[in-house]
């Protein structure tokens, strides 16, 4: 899972395939901590995706709702180039249980 270490290539070889070829590092992902750079991290595709930090992963990570794990940069550990969520099931507030609802965290949707 995410303590294993995978390529990061398409495994597949191209052109002549000397022996200087070059090699990609492994890429490998591990628990979010507080020593990432969330500040610095950017998706120009999705603004959510971006915003993923500092909008939800604070209630998320509080209410022990699901564990993030990085795709860390091989040259600098703190620096994210992708992330994940793990989580046990979706939540909707609307067919939980009244007891249940209070404990669903703030801002998942009702429906």
């Amino acid at each position: 899972m995410h303590d294993e270490s995978g390529r990061a290539d398409s495994g597949g070889t191209s052109g002549g395939g000397a022996s200087g070829e070059a090699q990609s590092e492994a890429l490998r992902t591990v628990p979010f901590s507080k020593v990432h750079r969330t500040e610095k991290f950017v998706c120009s595709k999705s603004e959510r995706v971006a915003g993923f930090f500092t909008k939800e992963a604070p209630t998320l990570l509080k209410y022990n709702y699901c564990r993030i794990f990085i795709l860390a940069d091989p040259d600098d550990e703190e620096r994210i180039l992708g992330y994940y969520t793990l989580s046990p099931a979706v939540l909707r507030r609307a067919l939980s249980s009244k007891q249940d609802q209070r404990k669903v965290p703030p801002g998942l949707p009702y429906h």
